[in-house]
């Protein structure tokens, strides 16, 4: 079902023309960014190993790394996506690798939580696609990616258990079976009902990446996670994680108010900064740091 899923989705926004692109990588920046409240489902109470496999030679990623990457690689494919003066600027193009790669998916382990930092990065080739002028098969593969990314990082963390056959009937295990394909449509149905808002909107991007990012309420266990998420992240007082909760419920609500200069400064912050960690980055952006 993902794999026809992404299919019909890339086709259709290959019939686009010379708008592929573009949709594309609005497409698929608010997908990533569906992908947040997965982040609850890291390993907070019991931490993963620190060793990752010899062929990345290096520690692995804290939590609060995990989380702060995500967000930046995320931001980062938004950002060109709402502003793409800032797409095609030196600039990004300096920092736009280590911001594909800042949210280490493979240091979230084999959670749900990993198919955050993995939305985000495929959201980052989408685009890379659009401002290295790849081809647009490319953007528009790029897109069904990202969305089918959170469809499998959905499916994870809320699908139900499977109902063993000898412990229930055959219309329970239907249900079951009808509960997951909900659970996997979910990222689909978002993206669609985005594609037909831009019917609406004359295809343009920029309409609708200032609405609200669910065009349809999220269901319940969404906003649970992300609720969870934001109370974990504020307990952590030294890191400063106000700064990127206030932003991402900007973006549930629709990001009307935010200031193009204030959005290019925080993801264009140097990458020995966003190296310092949560509490010195989220401090530079909220202005306790120089």
């Amino acid at each position: 079902m993902a794999s026809n899923s992404l299919v019909e989705l890339r086709d259709h926004l290959l019939t686009l023309g010379d708008d592929t692109k573009a949709i594309a990588l609005a497409i698929g920046a608010r997908a990533a960014l569906r992908t947040i409240p997965l982040l609850q489902h890291l390993s907070w109470d019991k931490p993963l190993r620190k060793r990752m496999r010899k062929g990345l030679g290096r520690p692995r990623m804290s939590n609060s790394e995990i989380v702060l990457g995500t967000f930046r690689c995320a931001a980062t494919a938004w950002v060109t996506a709402r502003f793409p003066a800032f797409g095609m600027s030196d600039h990004f193009h300096e920092i736009k690798h280590a911001a594909r790669m800042a949210g280490g998916a493979e240091d979230a382990g084999a959670t749900a939580a990993s198919y955050a930092p993995y939305a985000a990065h495929n959201a980052m080739m989408v685009a890379l696609a659009v401002f290295e002028d790849r081809h647009r098969q490319y953007a528009a593969m790029s897109a069904g990616q990202t969305v089918g990314a959170g469809a499998i990082g959905f499916e994870h963390a809320y699908a139900p258990e499977p109902v063993k056959p000898s412990q229930a009937s055959r219309d329970q295990r239907d249900a079951v079976n009808r509960e997951l394909s909900g659970v996997v449509r979910i990222m689909w149905d978002a993206a669609w009902s985005d594609i037909r808002r831009l019917g609406n909107v004359g295809n343009s991007p920029q309409s609708l990446l200032m609405q609200a990012l669910w065009l349809t309420p999220p269901r319940r266990f969404i906003q649970e996670d992300w609720r969870k998420l934001s109370e974990r992240l504020l307990e952590r007082t030294d890191e400063h994680w106000g700064v990127w909760i206030d932003w991402y419920e900007a973006q549930l609500a629709g990001p009307v108010d935010l200031s193009e200069r204030e959005e290019i400064e925080r993801v264009s912050l140097p990458n020995h900064v966003w190296a310092q960690g949560a509490a010195f980055v989220n401090g530079r952006i909220f202005g306790h740091v120089d």
